[in-house]
């Protein structure tokens, strides 16, 4: 059997993930006041797609181990020192089975959705004062960071939260008064996208999680036990679309998931499902199966609207103001254009997950990378260092090791 995987993407992917979870370490960790604490960046993962078909390039796991381990049976030792919470589970991939709240790369999805559903158009200008009021409760940007007024090729250059904070409270309101299927309209694309559901790939995989006011109800009901309780938490509230429409709240994906609605966007809107086995062949090399690309679905991408989110992304990062800007300082962008989306997911109780998306072309063949970093950081900050060095490898730049960023963005 032969794989898709390209081996030397694949090292790249193996050991740039590692570079950065070990610089994301030395990275200290803003959300903690009383001490100097640096990030712990316990696991990762990358994934890079060939954005035309789903096959699959590369798809690394942080933490790993050698797979001889299984050779002949594995040990009672070997297997429970995998499983042993104080390893950080290296046994589930966390590039297909790995759930994470998406933070900004989830964007892409509102800001399809909202066009789509008039809620705001491209041109549209939002004054970004740093923070908005909703209800009685203020939500606010990233260092509360104030950009101006914006439309929605700036918003995503500089990743304005309160700009799409409004956007999800927008469609709150039109689900409010009685458009309900207009009014989840984010949730709507994210599932056209391929959020909340597998993938197909010949692998283990989990779901994934696109929260509706069904959803909820469903929850409420499940865990919680007197009526009034359930009736509590089963409301479908403002924070919850406002959440939402940041890749927050109780919206979760595989790097996977997010990698392949990259794809989709990327190519124009076939959504693929993900593939990693290429052919099978006898002991004489003939070829007794070769795998075809399946299409999932074609996503209608209007024109205008996918040009103003893709003009967004590529100032991300060749943009002075973009978030993923300082990550690729001394790339050729101009020989290689890159678009990109950092995302920056808060955890409960925990460091930020990093996140960074990247659309890009080499030899002559467009790809997606997603790399993902719990508890560390920004998305600048870490995972987009970590694409930057895969990129470098890909297109033939000398890969030097990553350069985590001090001071990141979201």
């Amino acid at each position: 059997m032969y794989l898709t995987i390209d081996s030397k993407v694949q090292r790249a992917a193996e050991s740039s993930l590692a570079q950065g979870i070990a610089g994301a370490r030395h990275l200290q960790n803003p959300d903690i006041k009383t001490a100097l604490v640096d990030f712990t960046a316990p696991a990762g993962a990358v994934v890079v797609l060939d954005a035309h078909n789903g096959s699959v390039v590369a798809l690394a796991s942080n933490p790993t181990y050698p797979p001889s381990v299984w050779v002949g049976g594995i040990s009672k030792t070997n297997y429970a020192n995998l499983s042993n919470p104080a390893g950080n589970f290296p046994l589930v991939d966390r590039a297909t089975q790995g759930l994470y709240a998406p933070g900004s790369t989830f964007k892409l999805v509102s800001a399809l959705a909202m066009t789509n559903d008039r809620i705001r158009g491209i041109n549209d200008y939002y004054t970004d004062t740093g923070s908005v009021l909703i209800g009685n409760s203020t939500f606010r940007n990233a260092k509360n960071e104030q950009f101006g007024p914006v439309n929605l090729q700036q918003a995503l250059t500089v990743s304005s939260d309160a700009y799409f904070y409004t956007v999800g409270n927008n469609y709150w309101k039109v689900w409010h008064n009685g458009e309900k299927a207009r009014g989840l309209g984010i949730q709507r694309e994210a599932r056209r996208l391929g959020f909340g559901s597998p993938t197909g790939i010949e692998l283990d995989e989990s779901a994934g999680r696109v929260p509706d006011p069904a959803w909820k109800l469903a929850y409420a009901h499940a865990n919680y036990k007197t009526r009034k309780e359930q009736d509590d938490n089963s409301t479908w509230y403002p924070a919850d679309s406002i959440f939402t429409a940041v890749g927050q709240g109780d919206v979760v994906v595989t790097p996977l998931q997010l990698a392949d609605a990259y794809a989709a966007f990327a190519n124009g809107g076939t959504l693929w499902q993900p593939h990693i086995e290429d052919r099978v062949v006898n002991p004489g090399h003939k070829t007794l199966l070769q795998v075809k690309s399946k299409a999932i679905r074609h996503l209608n991408l209007d024109p205008n609207v996918r040009a103003a989110i893709l003009a967004g992304l590529q100032g991300a990062v060749d943009q002075p103001n973009g978030t993923a800007n300082a990550a690729f300082q001394g790339f050729p962008l101009s020989q290689f254009p890159i678009a990109g989306k950092t995302g920056t997911a808060q955890v409960n109780g925990k460091g930020d997950t990093s996140l960074f998306a990247a659309i890009f072309t080499a030899n002559n063949q467009q790809y997606v990378a997603v790399a993902v970093v719990e508890q560390a950081g920004f998305g600048a900050q870490t995972a987009a260092p970590i694409v930057r060095r895969i990129i470098d490898s890909m297109v033939g730049q000398h890969p030097g090791p990553v350069q985590v960023i001090s001071q990141g963005h979201d």
